[in-house]
């Protein structure tokens, strides 16, 4: 992880801050550059999103968020 933050921040498009109410601890913040890519990006990423669930009903659609989020319990 660290290393995903450190290219993020190297390319400018996060920010480390550190916390003002806990010092050990840093918060991430977007960047004018970072917030400009999430609105260039973002609806390619929602388009694809749904043409990758086309033909799907909600209730599946459900059943797969469901499962994903199960995935990504069992990662962490």
């Amino acid at each position: 992880m660290t290393r995903k933050l450190d290219s993020l921040e190297k390319r400018g498009l996060i920010e480390r801050i550190r916390s003002i109410s806990d010092r050990r601890s840093v918060e991430l913040a977007l960047t004018v550059n970072g917030r400009q890519l999430l609105r260039e990006t973002l609806p390619h990423i929602v388009e694809t999103s749904n043409r990758q669930l086309l033909g799907f009903t909600m209730d599946e659609v459900a059943t797969v968020k469901r499962l994903l989020e199960r995935m990504i319990v069992n990662l962490s």
